[in-house]
């Protein structure tokens, strides 16, 4: 049931914060089914893209990218390598995380299909409101 809000009344934050919680909980649990069929949890996921779209990035700099602690990051690179995704490769005394030709097969059938997903939760959105969208989310995490 959705409750309408008086638009007459100026919007709080906390009722903005609440609806955007639920959007972002209503994408991920449909997303996470998706890869969870696949194998894979969001976190995982969300490692394998960046690596996929950063190669050559060591296990800190993707923790900092993804916003996790360094232990968080390393367990999700072990979790990969049993896998067979990722691997650590030596790049003088620091380690970058590559994927494995088997991760780059993966991802070159997954992100299509999780992509095409993504669109069509947007879909209801124009170009120029998900640009909106978009410059607001950026304007709110750049000041966190």
């Amino acid at each position: 049931m959705r409750l309408a809000l008086n638009i007459m009344r100026p919007l709080l934050p906390n009722t903005t914060w609440l609806k955007l919680i639920n959007v972002v909980q209503r994408i991920s649990r449909a997303g996470g089914e998706r890869l969870r069929a696949r194998g894979l949890g969001s976190a995982q996921f969300d490692l394998l893209t960046t690596i996929y779209k950063e190669p050559g990035r060591t296990q800190q700099d993707l923790a900092e990218m993804l916003g996790v602690t360094k232990g968080n990051a390393s367990q999700l690179v072990s979790k990969l390598e049993v896998k067979g995704l990722v691997e650590r490769v030596a790049r003088g005394a620091a380690f970058s995380v590559e994927l494995t030709r088997e991760g780059k097969t993966f991802m070159d059938s997954v992100l299509p299909d999780y992509d095409a997903f993504m669109a069509e939760q947007f879909s209801r959105l124009s170009q120029d409101e998900l640009k909106q969208l978009y410059k607001l989310l950026d304007k709110l995490t750049g000041e966190i």
